[in-house]
């Protein structure tokens, strides 16, 4: 699957995966050819069903990136 092609995304920053959930979360710089902030969710299994969590679109380019997944039970 080419994620870029599919999901109209470009600088792609950081790909998380999530075990517990069996989720990929992916930080991206570009979406639809605007600078922001981007992050996608998307299950190991259904990967054609992804969606957005977060669309922030901003003149920023992000350069150094950490992304963690934090529970709270």
């Amino acid at each position: 699957m080419d994620l870029d092609e599919t999901y109209n995304i470009e600088s792609i920053k950081e790909i998380t995966y999530d075990e517990e959930d069996n989720v990929f979360y992916i930080l991206t710089n570009k979406y639809m050819e605007k600078l922001g902030f981007f992050v996608l969710s998307m299950r190991e299994y259904d990967p054609y069903q992804a969606k957005f969590l977060i669309k922030w679109k901003n003149k920023l380019d992000i350069g150094d990136t950490n992304f963690y997944v934090l529970r709270n039970r």
